[in-house]
């Protein structure tokens, strides 16, 4: 999924890496609205460039999900580098992605 408009519109793009008939969680922030956090059952994704092909980092599984009702995400509005992903366990990342720390178990 790619987004131009700081997620206010999405357009399927080839090669997803994500189903987009699955339950995600989107997040952007107002600190950078071209990073986006994707968040879903196939893996946990993370774009500089508004979801343009290339600019896409994908993380794979971060936590342990008990179904997918379970899970969450949130990103800084005031700095797009600390980012809280949830399930069972919460990892979170303060250097924008690059390494995950779990917080809670």
């Amino acid at each position: 999924m790619a987004s131009l408009d700081a997620g206010l519109t999405w357009t399927v793009e080839a090669n997803d890496l994500i189903d987009v008939d699955s339950r995600m969680s989107i997040e952007t922030t107002p600190d950078d609205p071209d990073v986006i956090y994707i968040f879903g059952p196939d893996s946990e994704i993370k774009s500089i460039n508004g979801g343009i092909p290339g600019s896409i980092e994908v993380f794979g599984y971060l936590i342990t999900y008990y179904g997918y009702w379970d899970t969450a995400l949130g990103v800084s509005p005031f700095k797009c580098k600390f980012g809280v992903f949830g399930g069972v366990e919460i990892v979170r990342s303060t250097n924008g992605a690059s390494s995950w720390s779990l917080i809670s178990t």
